[in-house]
């Protein structure tokens, strides 16, 4: 079998706007890095330490507009 160095899931609303950088976002981000990735970027896992979730899985909210998304650590 092959492993996948990222799995990602993204679920939410973005509502468009005439600009489309100017839509705006409502999402959820879940995803799970490989520990190849962790191995080739070390300090990968305490950059993302916030977002960590006890199943070990890293989680996001996503506001902000598609130009300046705001990722903010959450369940």
């Amino acid at each position: 079998g092959t492993s996948d160095d990222l799995i990602a899931n993204v679920s939410g609303e973005v509502t468009l706007a005439k600009r489309w950088e100017n839509s705006v976002l409502n999402l959820k981000a879940t995803f799970r890095v490989s520990d190849n990735v962790f191995r080739s970027f070390s300090l990968l896992d305490a950059i993302l330490a916030a977002a960590k979730q006890p199943d070990g899985s890293y989680a996001y909210s996503i506001g902000g507009s598609v130009g300046a998304p705001m990722p903010t650590p959450g369940k």
